[in-house]
């Protein structure tokens, strides 16, 4: 008598292996993941703003989000899809902005990734079920029939063709895996390439105030896994009111740009120079002590005391010289990016009290008059909303 053996819930037998069949998992959290990197992408690069609705955006984005990261039904990745497309397009429409294209860049790459999942899964499900079928034929086949001869041709013929469905699917999938390896490649240097714009302030070409956090949050950490000692070096332009009064924004604008190419010839390539916003930077330096910090940071103020800005005015040739003044902090065990960066913004406050144009490190809080300490205490409140603001 015929024994047949058993099948699971997907109609395969015990014996048989699902996994043998298709591997996409891969690929789709492939996908999935770097679909991810660009909503997040998305979701930082959105502007803040009360009148285009920024909070109701990031809240629907976020959930598409969610739903893309737990779903693989294909009729549901469409509708995420969708969803994604439309949101992007309003969010779009609505922003007035300089790189208008970035959105429906966006919206082009998810549509691609999303899409690339649902054919992946979608394919495996008519997949799944072609082969299915022919192992139930194989089952029905040696219920139905007596004769052993007839039982044999039979299965023959039903195995015959499931080879022949899977050797279809593995050519496929090879093709497809190829056709998206291709696309994951492009993908992601268009990603990378993006995600670097974020982080960039447009004017000085420096880091902005969001690659800043991003990074001195990184260092912190470092600092307390590895060891990697650094300081933290904020300073700004001396009376830079003053100079817009006199010389209009747009000069102060250039004289800002100017400046931050002077900041990175001063500091190494291991260094990390922002603009932390207005006419303040901040400068991440990775060495052994506060004394080489501050070595460096006196060596960048006597390259601005020196340097003489040119520009053309009425015909006529103008030069402008600035100052800057600077505080510069070391990272202990026990800091957080919060606390360093209120200990350089002190140091930097308490260089402005003591008559602008130099450098003091946090060993000089400690001397500092009642005076100074007065007037610190009086800018805690500006660093405060600094420290809060995105």
């Amino acid at each position: 008598m015929l024994r047949r053996r058993r099948k699971n819930d997907s109609g395969l037998s015990e014996n048989d292996s699902p996994s043998d069949l298709s591997k996409p998992s891969l690929i789709i959290s492939k996908l999935k993941d770097i679909t991810s990197m660009l909503l997040d992408a998305i979701r930082h690069s959105a502007s803040d703003s009360e009148e285009l609705n920024s909070e109701t955006f990031k809240v629907d984005l976020d959930q598409n989000h969610f739903r893309l990261k737990k779903s693989f039904d294909v009729q549901e990745l469409t509708e995420i899809k969708e969803n994604l497309k439309k949101l992007l397009l309003n969010q779009h429409q609505a922003e007035n902005i300089r790189h208008q294209s970035q959105y429906a860049e966006y919206s082009q790459i998810v549509e691609t990734l999303v899409e690339g999942i649902g054919e992946f899964t979608g394919d495996n499900d008519d997949f799944n079920k072609r082969v299915d079928l022919g192992l139930s034929q194989i089952g029905r086949v040696a219920i139905e029939l007596n004769d052993l001869k007839q039982i044999r041709q039979q299965i023959a013929q039903r195995v015959i063709q499931t080879k022949k469905v899977l050797q279809e699917k593995r050519q496929r999938d090879n093709e497809k895996q190829q056709m998206l390896t291709r696309k994951i490649a492009v993908l992601e240097v268009q990603l990378n390439k993006a995600q670097e714009e974020i982080l960039i302030d447009d004017m000085t070409q420096l880091y902005n105030r969001r690659g800043f956090d991003r990074r001195i949050k990184e260092a912190v950490e470092r600092r307390k896994m590895f060891e990697q000692d650094f300081a933290l070096l904020m300073f700004d332009v001396d009376h830079f009111k003053n100079v817009n009064d006199a010389h209009g924004h747009q000069i102060g604008d250039r004289l800002l740009t100017a400046l931050g190419q002077q900041v990175k010839l001063v500091f190494r390539l291991d260094d990390f120079v922002a603009r932390y916003g207005g006419e303040e930077f901040a400068v991440i330096i990775y060495c052994s002590s506060i004394d080489i910090a501050q070595s460096a940071a006196d060596r960048l103020r006597e390259t601005i005391d020196s340097y003489g800005f040119r520009y053309i005015k009425d015909d006529k040739a103008q030069m402008l010289s600035i100052t800057i003044s600077a505080g510069v902090a070391w990272c202990g065990d026990d800091d957080t990016p919060e606390s360093l960066i209120r200990r350089a913004d002190e140091c930097l406050y308490l260089a402005k009290r003591r008559g602008r144009n130099r450098v003091c490190v946090e060993s000089g809080l400690e001397s500092a008059d009642v005076n100074d300490k007065s007037s610190i205490s009086e800018t805690a409140p500006v660093i405060a909303r600094l420290l809060t603001d995105d």
